[in-house]
């Protein structure tokens, strides 16, 4: 049983979005897996959009996509998605995140069930 997905420096680059892809498929079929972690991926906003469709109707509770390349647009789309989620712990650090992104995050929070939210260097 599968419960943390560690895909970090560089598995999932953007060339390689069908890995990412398949990733997520697979993580989207196995309701064990409950963490992902693919920080430093050059995962951009399209990335963060395919995560974003697989998170309800998985159990992921803990999602890592620090030092990626997404920005306040992705962040926007992802949030939407957050506040219907189980997330409980996310990590968009050391993106291309502004004040726009931010507020959006911000903005669900009351509604989402996040714990941990780490936004620093964004």
């Amino acid at each position: 049983m599968l419960k943390d997905c560690d895909l970090i420096n560089g598995c999932l680059t953007v060339k390689k979005i069908n890995n990412l892809h398949a990733v997520l498929l697979y993580v989207q079929s196995d309701r064990t897996v409950l963490s992902l972690d693919i920080r430093n991926n050059h995962i951009d906003n399209e990335g963060l959009i395919a995560i974003a469709a697989i998170l309800p109707g998985s159990n992921l509770q803990s999602i890592n996509v620090s030092h990626n390349r997404i920005d306040s647009e992705g962040i926007r789309k992802f949030a939407s998605v957050l506040a219907r989620s189980d997330l409980l712990s996310l990590n968009v650090s050391h993106n291309r995140i502004d004040d726009d992104g931010i507020h959006a995050i911000a903005a669900i929070l009351p509604e989402s069930k996040l714990q941990s939210l780490n936004i620093y260097g964004t």
